[in-house]
């Protein structure tokens, strides 16, 4: 109700608005996930179209605006080829915070320009050898480039090594290593020694308590006795069958704790068997298990699970998250 009260005292007063007042308003509706008001986004389109108006704008309020119009799908062709053009002159005093976040925001809204992305990419390169990077801007880039498929092999390299230092804190997201992963297989980049980190950090991270580990040896233990009973399976044969359950155990209670869901879950195992990484089977075996029924153990029905039906990653974009609300 409040939102929908200021529209039409907005819609006036942004006509002659400054930079500054415009980016804290549009800011304002997007972070709160309202919609923006006809007359609003009217006027706002109006004022960023304005000749010299993106000019004046420092970049935090310009990158600022041009994010909450693509979050609030409130922008136009118009609106974005002078984001692009006032970007472009911009880019080598632009901050990773600011040149992620407009990457992010101008491939989310369906924009793509090569020359943009060109020129930012030996830039976002270099940065991403020299200085550390957080995983908010580590995945924008990563959406941004994959989303718009523009494949500059030494980035990509560059976020797949970044992607392996900040591991623990990329499974913490779901979403977050859904992006990664789904944007390394949309520019056909395959990385093993990144799926290796990951996997290898999804079964640390639960730890092995003989609970998980009785789970884990179910089914390994009737094959044994079938195979005692007359399987001509080999032993290795077993002991690789008791590796696997025991990888599967060990990454779906990694996914139960930490909450994973089902769209997240559904892109990691499109890009895994998108890029043949059948060596990983037990990651892409616990997300289709968690995709079919969210909650249950491996090999059991689904038995209420985690409220699934609820999951924002099932109504469309992400709803919300960290601070900028890009995941």
């Amino acid at each position: 109700m409040l939102y929908e009260a200021l529209s039409h005292p907005a819609a006036r007063l942004l006509p002659s608005a400054n930079s500054a007042t415009l980016g804290m308003l549009l800011h304002a509706y997007a972070r709160a996930a309202a919609p923006l008001p006809a007359p609003v986004a009217a006027a706002a389109r109006s004022l960023l179209r304005r000749p010299g108006s993106m000019r004046s704008m420092p970049t935090p309020c310009l990158v600022q605006a041009v994010w909450a119009m693509a979050r609030l799908q409130a922008g136009d062709a118009g609106v974005y080829a002078a984001a692009v053009r006032e970007a472009a002159g911009r880019l080598p005093r632009m901050g990773t915070h600011d040149l992620s976040l407009l990457l992010w925001s101008l491939s989310s809204a369906g924009v793509y320009d090569g020359a943009l992305m060109g020129a930012a990419a030996p830039l976002l390169t270099q940065r991403l050898q020299q200085e550390p990077w957080d995983e908010q801007a580590l995945c924008n880039v990563a959406f941004a480039y994959g989303q718009t498929r523009h494949y500059h092999p030494p980035l990509v390299a560059a976020i797949a090594a970044a992607a392996q230092q900040h591991a623990s804190q990329l499974l913490g997201s779901c979403t977050a290593t859904g992006v990664l992963l789904q944007a390394l297989a949309q520019l056909q980049h395959r990385d093993d020694a990144l799926v290796t980190c990951l996997a290898q950090h999804m079964v640390a991270g639960v730890g092995s308590s003989s609970g998980s580990r009785r789970e884990a040896a179910a089914g390994s233990r009737r094959s044994r006795g079938e195979a005692a009973a007359g399987s001509r399976r080999s032993r290795g044969e077993a002991a690789a069958a008791e590796a696997a359950a025991d990888a599967l155990a060990a990454t779906w209670r990694f996914m139960q704790r930490h909450g994973w869901r089902r769209r997240s879950v559904a892109a990691v195992a499109w890009a895994l068997a998108h890029l043949g990484h059948v060596d990983h089977s037990a990651m892409v075996a616990a997300c289709v298990q968690w995709y079919s029924h969210p909650g249950s153990r491996p090999g059991q029905p689904s038995g209420g699970g985690d409220g699934s039906s609820a999951d924002p990653y099932d109504q469309g974009r992400p709803s919300g998250g960290d601070a900028e609300g890009t995941w």
